[in-house]
């Protein structure tokens, strides 16, 4: 009886098998889930919490009160309209009105307790330029710091005059007195010599007004919204160590910095 050969089998059929029971190169027995590719270490996510997220969130907050603080209100204007001239004790006064913008109304005069709002005039007397300064509070002009006078219900204040010469003075030539009328958006100024006033510059602290409040609000909140809302969001996306780090640095960082800041103003 003859011996029947062994049979041969395919290699199409051998590398089926192996594909089928066998992982290969090209298909990894194991795959990376999503979220592991993308989560950084822990030590990574720390060191953002700790160090990163301060730093962003500084410089943040750094810049809202550096606006708060610079960026002052100015109101100016180079040209006057003659009125009707006024007699005060007996002495007849040249009045010219400036006209301001639309709002000067809303910030005169700003909520402060003393000197966060000046206003300058600069007279030409005929011989020279002469500058005039009054400033105040919420109340208006400080009180008992410029002399009043009433003329026809309207409240005039003698400015403090710069650099004026004696023979000036004596000539009258440097007496301004000016009535703000911030209903109007105008400022009328009075002056006893044929001279005209020039020019005018209004100036109040942005910090006395409710921009300057509500910037310099915004960058003292910013932390602790910011450090409440990292923690929340590290702890609810499974990052515990970029919420740890968060938390260290509102411990280690943020509050001597808030304490700096407080000092400083």
């Amino acid at each position: 009886m003859e011996s029947e050969e062994p049979r041969q089998v395919p290699a199409s059929v051998l590398i089926q098998a192996g594909v089928e029971n066998k992982p290969t190169a090209l298909q990894p027995e194991l795959t990376m889930s999503e979220e592991e590719k993308v989560t950084l270490p822990s030590r990574a996510l720390f060191l953002v919490g700790l160090l990163v997220f301060p730093i962003i969130t500084g410089i943040i907050s750094s810049s809202l009160i550096f606006l708060a603080d610079n960026s002052d209100l100015i109101y100016e204007s180079y040209e006057t309209t003659p009125k009707p001239s006024i007699t005060i004790q007996d002495e007849i006064y040249h009045v010219y009105e400036f006209n301001l913008e639309n709002g000067f109304n809303q910030h005169y005069p700003p909520d402060c307790e003393s000197g966060c709002w000046e206003i300058i005039v600069v007279v030409n007397n005929r011989t020279r330029e002469i500058d005039g300064l009054i400033w105040g509070n919420r109340d208006g002009p400080s009180y008992n710091s410029f002399e009043k006078f009433t003329e026809n219900g309207n409240v005039w204040h003698k400015m403090q005059v710069i650099d004026c010469h004696e023979a000036d003075q004596e000539d009258m030539n440097c007496l301004i007195l000016i009535n703000i009328k911030p209903d109007e958006n105008a400022v009328n100024v009075a002056i006893k010599h044929s001279g005209a006033p020039i020019y005018l510059d209004y100036w109040a602290d942005d910090m006395a007004t409710e921009r300057g409040q509500y910037l310099f609000f915004f960058g003292i909140a910013i932390w602790p919204i910011s450090i409440i809302g990292g923690i929340i969001w590290g702890l609810k996306t499974g990052r515990k160590p970029l919420a740890y780090g968060i938390l260290s640095a509102g411990l280690v960082v943020v509050w001597p910095w808030l304490l700096l800041i407080s000092e400083w103003n």
